[in-house]
Order: C-alpha cells, then structure tokens, then sequence
C-alpha cells in the first residue's frame, strides 16, 4: 500500500526528461496547428458574456456560469492565447501526475504520462472556446491538493470547477470523502466544504438577486427534455423549441417548463425512458471520432443502418468495443488498487461526475471530458496489473523449463526508472 505522506514528497523529485516534455509541445502544437480556434455552438454564450463580463453579471442569464467567461477575460479575450493556455494546462497535468507517482510507482507514472499527454480527444477540446480543459484540469488539481493533504485547497479548486461546468457539482461527494477517508477528522470536512461553499456562493446570491433562484444554474431542464423528447414521439432536434420557448419564458421559467415535461414523460413512458438513458449512457462512453475527422460527422451522426462497412466498423470499435474495454480494464484496476488513496479518491470522481451527467443530459465523448483523467488513471493501473499478473504466469512457466522471462512491456517502462 502506498503511504500518502509521500506523495507530497515525490513532487520534488522532478526527474523529468525534457525531451518528453519537448514531444507533447510538438504533440499539442500540432493539435493547434491543424485544428486551429474551434467556435462550438455553446461557444458564443461564452463570448457574448466574456465580451462585457460587468453586464453578464448584471443580467438575469441563469443558464451559464461566470467561471469560463472571466477565464477568457483574464486572458484578454484572445483566442489564440486561451487556446495556448488551455494545451498548457493538458500538457501539465501530464507533468504534475507524472512528479506525484514517480517515486512510489514509477511504472504508472510513465504510462500515465503519456496517456494524459498524448490523449487526442483532451488535445482536441483544448482547441476550442468551450469549458472543458479549464474543467479538467481544475478537478485533477483538487485531487492532487487532496492527495498533498491540502484540503482547503482541494475545497477551493472544486468550487472553481462548479463556477466552469456546474456538473463538477458531482465532485463535492468526492472531496467530502477524499478528505475524511484522509485525515479522519471531521473539522477537515468542514472547512473544505466552507471553502468549496464560499466560492460558489456569491454567485448563487447573485441569481436570488437577479432572477429569484436559489440554483447554481437553469440548464437541468432544457437538457433533460433534450433527451427526453424522443419518447414523448418528438423525432425532429427539439433545440429549436427549447431556444424559443427560452427566449418566450425567461431561461428560469423556460426550464423549470421543460423539467415538467421531462418528469411527467418518464412517468408515462418508463421503458422508453430507461432505453434513452441506456442510448445516453453509450453515447457518454463513446469516442466521437468525427471530432477528429470532421469528414465524417455525416457518417458519424447517421443510424448505423444507413452507414458502409468501413464507418460500421469504426462504429463498433470506437462506441462498442473501445469504452467496453476501457472501462472494465478500470473497475479491473480501481478493484486492485481498492486499498490505495488515489485510486479511491479516482473512482469516487469519475462515480460523481459520471451520475451528474447521466442523470440529467445526453451523455457525449465532451461531457465525459472533465472525468476522463481519472478514467485514465484507474485504466492505466488496471493495464499495468493485467501484465504484471500475465508476466508472472509467464514466468512461472518458464522457471519450470529452466528458462527466464521478460516482459517487453516491463523492460521497456523499468528503462525509465533507471535512467
């Protein structure tokens, strides 16, 4: 078992090669050569705000946070630099879990290094004008401040991340129980939850103040009756209702109109609703390759009915086969490593968040993008403990026949250990 006082000591021991460091600049240069400033359709309530932070505030726009747009703001409202900043964070992350695991596991350190940086879908979101690097990185940070023991901070970087993505409400369980499962000590509990409060809450005074909501957001509505229009017999995208009605309504009463419909579709249609949440759960699993290729979005988004073999094929890999085997390779590795604190405090925000998204919205490769670290972790642990377990049969048979064995994979990462 790993003993958490030296994770805070591992982070002085920046061991680092730089040409790894040189690789995931050129990695991430390349993402932004090739992708350049991607405007989404969330993107332009961003702008609008960021544009005149001062009568954003003073509006009665409940459905976006402050967090992103003052972001952009401090950055001057210049594309180009967000977007240089937002790989800078990608890139980081990789470093900073890189330095906290290097001395106890150096083995994950490496793999989890790579994955992190070479990741191209967090490549690809950190070219757009959208809320999920900033996110992302903001709710990794507050898991190595837990894993540091500095709750305070852990508390501060959440409501951060709250004030981004009002979905990272789904990390609160986690770092409530991340630091009792910590320190054991009640006033450590509180005085995170005080501090996680403190940054969320001028702005929910701020939505009394304005619009008579005591919520952090109106977006639970809308996005639930995004989803649930296709049961209530609604084929067409039901966004253009859900953008007039919140023009005619107010964004408050807007949503609180499609939350009642919402809730009364899933009491006169619970089966269709449970095979929409499981098409939701699939999608939030899935990896969006036309993301990646946008020549494919067509193909992409089309029944799998209507696509050739070559699209059915990468159909069934990237939103079958991939997640399936990412996901239990994860709850593989999070089982054996149940007894260690970063793997607990991983599976409790990936739990968190996950439940967030899937409770209320159409899951999607960008939703999942603010958790996808801590999917990575436990999935890289679960891959490490497959080789260890496959290399010891391996070498059990071998010293059997008189002969030695050595995993590739192992020979590989251990040259790093001792470089």
């Amino acid at each position: 078992m790993i003993v958490q006082e030296t994770y805070g000591k591992s982070i002085h021991c920046l061991r680092l090669p730089n040409h790894w460091l040189v690789i995931l600049l050129a990695y991430h240069s390349a993402f932004a050569f090739i992708y350049g400033v991607q405007i989404m359709a969330d993107s332009q309530d961003y702008i609008v705000a960021a544009n005149d932070i001062t009568a954003f505030i003073q509006s009665n726009h409940v459905i976006r946070t402050p967090g992103y747009p003052w972001f952009m703001s401090l950055l001057g409202n210049f594309y180009p630099l967000i977007i240089c900043v937002q790989h800078g964070m990608a890139i980081a992350l990789a470093w900073m879990f890189y330095t906290t695991l290097e001395q106890d596991m150096p083995r994950l350190a490496v793999v989890v290094f790579w994955v992190i940086g070479l990741h191209p879908w967090i490549a690809f979101w950190s070219c757009t004008i959208m809320t999920e690097t900033l996110a992302l990185f903001l709710l990794a940070a507050s898991l190595l401040a837990l894993i540091k023991q500095k709750p305070h901070l852990a508390g501060f970087l959440v409501g951060l991340s709250i004030l981004v993505r009002p979905s990272s409400l789904g990390a609160i369980p986690a770092l409530l129980l991340g630091v009792w499962l910590i320190h054991h000590e009640l006033k450590k509990v509180i005085q995170a939850t005080v501090l996680c409060t403190l940054v969320i809450f001028p702005w929910i005074l701020r939505n009394h103040n304005n619009a008579g909501t005591w919520s952090l957001s109106s977006v639970a509505g809308h996005t639930l009756w995004s989803r649930q229009a296709t049961v209530a017999g609604f084929h067409d995208s039901p966004w253009p209702e859900i953008g007039k009605v919140l023009k005619e309504k107010g964004e408050l009463e807007g949503d609180r109109y499609f939350m009642r419909r919402a809730m009364q579709t899933m009491v006169e249609h619970p089966a269709g609703t449970v095979v929409q949440f499981i098409r939701s759960a699939k999608g939030y699993t899935a990896y969006d390759l036309h993301l990646l290729v946008p020549s494919a979005e067509k193909a992409w988004t089309d029944s799998i009915r209507k696509n050739q073999l070559p699209m059915v094929g990468l159909k069934i890999f990237f939103q079958y086969l991939l997640p399936c085997l990412v996901w239990t390779i994860a709850i593989y590795g999070l089982w054996q490593e149940r007894h260690q604190i970063l793997f607990q405090l991983s599976g409790l925000y990936l739990c968190g968040l996950s439940i967030v998204v899937l409770l209320i919205g159409i899951g999607d490769t960008r939703l999942r993008m603010p958790s996808e670290i801590f999917l990575l972790i436990l999935s890289s642990a679960g891959v490490l403990q497959l080789l260890e377990s496959f290399r010891a049969k391996i070498t059990t048979l071998a010293f059997m026949h008189g002969r030695r064995f050595e995993l590739p994979a192992f020979a590989f990462l251990d040259r790093f250990q001792n470089r």
